[in-house]
């Protein structure tokens, strides 16, 4: 039987996930086997049937699973967070999942994780550290936890077009390894949708001598 299954929303989500399991001691885990998809129908079909996808495929093969997804175009943004996490988590328990899985719902979005003070974010956005914060500055934005909670992905791909350069969803790959490999402190890290996904796999999968 395999570690993990995580059933992710779109492909841009499912390599963020990929490169951040791949490295196992910056989240302070053991090496597990995995799988990581991408619904194709996003944030909807995650929140409205991917209880039925990993029960039906992946039930019998994988000890633990994660689901997860944004808030924001899962189609309940009205619903407080913990409500919208609630009703898929009862869901995966009532087909098989119980105790041995987690949802995780970013609000508002993936782009999130991304806004914190590692100067390796400035770098892959083609910018110095000080440079990067003058122009939220110029937005508007007093300081990185401000875009965090509000427009973390319209801020990321307008930092992107200042700088002439595209948005794609190797740029999500990039800013994850870069921050993996640089280091960063996770422990510091205050998103708690973030949270959460640490904390879970550090549970399931500790570091043993």
């Amino acid at each position: 039987m395999d570690d993990l299954v995580v059933l992710t929303a779109d492909i841009t989500m499912k390599g963020v996930i990929t490169t951040l399991l791949n490295y196992p001691n910056f989240l302070g885990i053991r090496n597990i086997s995995k799988e990581v998809l991408a619904h194709i129908n996003r944030d909807p079909g995650v929140f409205n049937n991917g209880h039925d996808l990993l029960r039906e495929r992946y039930l019998r093969s994988h000890q633990y699973s994660i689901l997860i997804f944004d808030k924001s175009g899962c189609g309940q943004e009205r619903k407080p967070t913990h409500e919208i996490t609630n009703i898929v988590q009862n869901n995966l328990d009532n087909n098989g999942w119980i105790d041995r899985s987690k949802v995780i719902v970013i609000d508002p979005e993936l782009e999130a994780w991304f806004w914190n003070n590692s100067p390796s974010v400035a770098n892959v956005l083609g910018y110095e550290p000080e440079e990067l914060m003058q122009w939220l500055q110029n937005k508007g934005y007093s300081s990185i936890s401000q875009v965090k909670y509000n427009h973390p992905k319209e801020m990321v791909e307008s930092a992107l077009k200042n700088k002439r350069k595209p948005f794609s969803s190797s740029i999500h790959r990039d800013l994850t390894e870069k921050i993996c490999v640089n280091g960063l402190d996770l422990d510091n890290c205050q998103d708690h949708a973030f949270y959460e996904f640490k904390n879970t796999l550090r549970e399931w999968f500790p570091i043993t001598d």
